[in-house]
């Protein structure tokens, strides 16, 4: 993911090493100079998705820790590598997809929880505290991707600032509703 001015790329899944340093989950990058940040290390598993801002990185993925913390596959790092540790978001599933879109992450996934709440494998929290964005489309019981199937998920978001767009996918056989869904959407 590059950050909004371009001066930070951060990257994620299993990685090792980076430059030379040990990044086993992910690892950002200074564009201004091509060195590697220091920090962006301890996820106990792999990053699956990364979104970033100007000053902070986002991670998700399916790991229960990062940077020495109980994190529940999302996390918050400064642009400096180091864990924000006043933001806070967990699901209870796997994140396979993030993007932000002006005050808020989009989160996508294997999920039917954001902070406890109900969000059917998709939600928002904010990007400065990460309490969750409601109402949202994904809390109704009608919403068609929905987990806990493990054969339902968003696999990608992305945002023109105005819409996020997403592609998913769910098959529940013998399932009245929610049904079938495959390919993309905007909400």
């Amino acid at each position: 993911s590059l950050s909004p001015a371009g001066k930070l790329l951060s990257i994620g899944r299993a990685l090792s090493p980076v430059d030379g340093q040990a990044h086993s989950t992910a690892a950002a990058i200074y564009l201004t100079t091509y060195k590697v940040v220091p920090g962006f290390r301890g996820t106990n598993l792999p990053v699956k998705a990364i979104a970033a801002t100007n000053s902070m990185v986002y991670v998700g993925g399916n790991f229960t820790s990062a940077g020495g913390y109980g994190r529940s596959r999302v996390a918050a790092y400064n642009a400096n590598g180091s864990l924000n540790t006043r933001w806070a978001a967990n699901t209870n599933g796997i994140v396979r997809a993030l993007v932000t879109v002006n005050d808020r992450l989009v989160i996508g996934g294997q999920f039917n929880r954001i902070n406890g709440a109900v969000y059917y494998s998709l939600g928002a929290v904010y990007l400065s505290h990460g309490r969750v964005v409601t109402p949202w489309a994904s809390q109704s019981s009608s919403f068609p991707i929905r987990m806990p199937y493990a054969s339902s998920s968003i696999t990608g978001l992305s945002t023109d600032g105005t819409q996020v767009y997403l592609t998913a996918y769910t098959y529940i056989p013998n399932r009245p509703h929610p049904g079938t869904f495959e390919g993309r959407a905007a909400i």
